[in-house]
């Protein structure tokens, strides 16, 4: 299935591409979406969570709950059987 994608959501990927956050390895949503804060533009900004919410349909991305300190949040990491799709969603 072929997803074009923003360029904001494709330099997220890469992160947690270059991070080796694949499968067992997650990362807080947070921390990921921290710089997109930035961004006034709200059009812009629905077009990146729709993206996200599809890519983690597609099951591209494996979205959980994991407990922490401050209590429940949001932690993101690739899906192992498709980071070779993923490779290739970046090099676009």
């Amino acid at each position: 299935m072929d997803i074009e994608i923003i360029n904001e959501v494709r330099q997220t990927l890469k992160i947690l591409h270059n991070q080796k956050c694949i499968g067992g390895k997650h990362t807080p949503e947070k921390l990921l979406f921290k710089k997109l804060k930035n961004i006034h533009d709200k059009k812009l900004r629905k077009a990146i969570e729709k993206q996200w919410k599809e890519l983690e349909e597609c099951g591209y991305i494996i979205r959980m709950k994991k407990r922490t300190k401050k209590g429940m949040d949001f932690h993101v990491c690739l899906n192992p059987k498709t980071v070779f799709i993923i490779r290739e969603m970046i090099r676009r």
